[in-house]
């Protein structure tokens, strides 16, 4: 999924909670975790890094160029969407504040979409480090349809928050 989505996802399905843009923020961790220190890279030595970016043609045809993340990099990909790691940071969590963090659930959501919208090198190993287990998807996030459907279903949900607010404030 793309990064604005798993940022807005967490707002969507839950936009009364005091915690939803704390949701948020946890929801593109995973993304800002492993790209952030590859874009602090780029920044450095944008010219030699850019062996790095290399064709890539999606299942409808689409091209694009895509970062060929190096493997040394993968590791921390698989640990930003893996449900073991996030289990174990929520466990942490409920440890030390002897309760449930909910803006965590953003992490979650971004693993679960992710599980079902990754595949080939970058299909998420949820029980990494235990297993590189992963779901053989063969839809991607970047599939035209699923990008269709994702942001018509997230423009209907803040259009109904929106009309309600509007209402509220009306009433």
């Amino acid at each position: 999924m793309d990064f604005i989505s798993h940022g807005l996802w967490p707002v969507a399905v839950f936009p009364n909670a005091r915690w939803k843009w704390k949701a948020a923020l946890f929801g593109i961790l995973p993304d800002v975790g492993m790209f952030g220190p590859l874009m602090y890279l780029f920044a450095q030595d944008g010219i030699r890094q850019i062996k790095w970016i290399i064709p890539f043609i999606d299942k409808t045809g689409l091209t694009y160029l895509t970062p060929s993340i190096p493997d040394v990099w993968m590791a921390s990909y698989f640990a930003f969407h893996s449900l073991v790691v996030w289990l174990f940071v929520v466990g942490l969590f409920v440890l030390i504040k002897k309760r449930m963090y909910w803006p965590l659930i953003g992490w979650g959501m971004h693993i679960l979409f992710d599980m079902f919208l990754h595949a080939g090198r970058y299909a998420t190993q949820i029980f990494f480090p235990l297993s590189d287990w992963s779901v053989s998807s063969s839809l991607g996030w970047q599939d035209k349809r699923v990008l269709l459907l994702n942001w018509i279903v997230l423009l209907i949900l803040f259009g109904l928050f929106a009309l309600r607010r509007l209402q509220k404030k009306s009433a």
